[in-house]
């Protein structure tokens, strides 16, 4: 647990903030200091996002709420709503313990299932971001959790903490889909003949309950409502290589899956150099030990590979068939459950003798070193420090307050309150922004460079009336001509 703090904690002070984190921030920031989720940043003229202004539905409303509150009071930054994220990714380690100690009975998987998942890589980075993946998570395993610690001393009891925890997921973010899906397979596998229409109707009260506080925000606009929430959905069914929801094409949703999930963000595709490669090892020992899980009779038989089996293929059918969108961000959703089954998979092999257990532990300690030294590579760069924090002062020197800067919301955490910041991928071709500076970030150059036709020549006719700012970082920024 240490080591997982120890990590987070310097991962979220050093790394610079990237555009998710500064869209739900933004609402954030309204709902703590004015009462009301809005983003009055983005600029969402004609697409699915122009609402935002009055209603901000992009996402379920929970962890701007909690966001919120901690905000009120330890103060609004970027390190309290990281630390929010924190906080959700140790209780998620806690509860792979727990959930471990009550499958197998063993305090040795217990342990390794814990050191394995506190360093995992993804979710690490998962459990130091502002977003609300983390939170999601933590609340669905913690619901698997529960019911595994209660359904043996009060069903009643089980259901209710459960169900409880897995609504909050659901309302922190559609991946909470995933352990509801999860949550019920197991409930009518393990419980089904105890099951009666009181015990279900109880199990319908946390998601009656968060209906009603989501229903009461989206009573506020159910047009908006609609707009926003469905404009997401879709846009992140059809995030993958075909572009289409992933059911209309499932052996490539599959394919594309593998690649774009895990091939890639674990440095194993085309183009990536050696160092970030080692993070192949990590998968390549996932797959191993799921491969032996699959095989292995004995295993099959096992409570806790079951249990297990169940959540990684619900947490797999889900992200390949039912999301589009392939961001390795919501790894943190599958990786720490691979994480708990290569520890069971590694604590059977150990009982085979002392080289087994010899090599078993060299085994750990690669995943340990490369996946810890993965992000302190990253925590050792301080981007926050060396990119981000020379862009907001060339900034600050090239305008005065009041000024309106065009440019990325990762620019909100440091501006708010000096500078009319003004999110626009347009760069004001619906909204007729004039802005002194115009800040183009990586997301921002990577939109210009394929923009085509109308869009792509005002782009060229409005960058013609700005000069560049001599700067050399990955941010570009260019000054009004006068």
């Amino acid at each position: 647990m240490l080591g997982f703090l120890a990590l987070t904690i310097a991962s979220a002070q050093t790394k610079e903030p990237w555009e998710d984190e500064s869209w739900f921030g933004t609402a954030t920031y309204n709902l703590a200091a004015k009462g009301s989720l809005f983003n009055d940043v983005l600029q969402g003229e004609g697409t699915w996002r122009e609402g935002m202004k009055r209603h901000f539905y992009w996402e379920p409303p929970l962890s701007f709420v909690v966001n919120a509150a901690a905000s009120r009071f330890f103060g609004f930054s970027l390190f309290t709503i990281r630390a929010v994220s924190i906080g959700f990714g140790a209780i998620a380690v806690l509860c792979a313990f727990v959930l471990s100690k009550k499958l197998t009975g063993s305090d040795e998987v217990s342990l390794l299932a814990m050191a394995l998942v506190a360093f995992d890589y993804f979710f690490l980075v998962g459990s130091s971001d502002g977003r609300m993946d983390a939170m999601c998570m933590a609340l669905g395993f913690g619901g698997v959790t529960a019911y595994f610690l209660w359904r043996e001393i009060s069903l009643p009891v089980a259901i209710l903490i459960s169900q409880s925890c897995v609504a909050a997921s659901g309302i922190t973010h559609p991946n909470g889909i995933i352990w509801f899906a999860a949550i019920w397979l197991l409930i009518v596998g393990l419980d089904g003949r105890r099951l009666r229409l009181p015990l279900l109707a109880l199990a319908a009260v946390p998601y009656l309950v968060g209906a009603l506080g989501w229903g009461l925000f989206i009573a506020q606009d159910p047009r908006d409502f609609r707009t926003q929430f469905l404009g997401n959905v879709g846009e992140s069914s059809s995030a993958n290589q075909s572009s289409e929801h992933p059911l209309k094409h499932p052996i490539t949703a599959a394919s594309d899956e593998l690649t774009e999930r895990y091939i890639f963000p674990f440095g194993l595709g085309a183009g990536v150099d050696p160092l970030r490669r080692l993070k192949g090892l990590v998968l390549l020992i996932y797959a191993a030990a799921l491969t032996a899980a699959l095989i292995s009779r004995t295993m099959r038989r096992s409570t806790a590979v079951r249990v297990l089996f169940c959540l990684i293929a619900v947490s797999f059918l889900e992200m390949t068939f039912v999301m589009g969108d392939k961001m390795s961000c919501y790894l943190i959703h599958m990786t720490p459950l691979l994480a708990i089954l290569t520890a069971v998979v590694f604590a059977s092999a150990m009982s085979r003798g002392f080289w087994a257990r010899v090599a078993i532990l060299g085994l750990v300690s690669v995943m340990i070193i490369v996946q810890g030294g993965g992000l302190w590579f990253q925590i050792s760069r301080n981007t926050y420090r060396n990119v981000y924090l020379p862009a907001v002062g060339t900034i600050q020197a090239y305008s005065k307050p009041g000024d309106v800067v065009l440019g990325s919301s990762v620019f909100f955490w440091t501006l708010r309150g000096e500078r009319r910041l003004t999110d626009d991928v347009r760069m004001g071709y619906y909204s007729h922004a004039q802005p002194e500076l115009i800040v183009i970030s990586p997301f921002y150059r990577a939109i210009e460079t394929h923009a085509r036709g109308t869009i792509g020549d005002y782009f060229q006719r409005t960058l013609a009336l700005y000069s560049p700012i001599p700067f050399q970082n990955e941010y570009e920024i260019l000054k009004k001509k006068h």
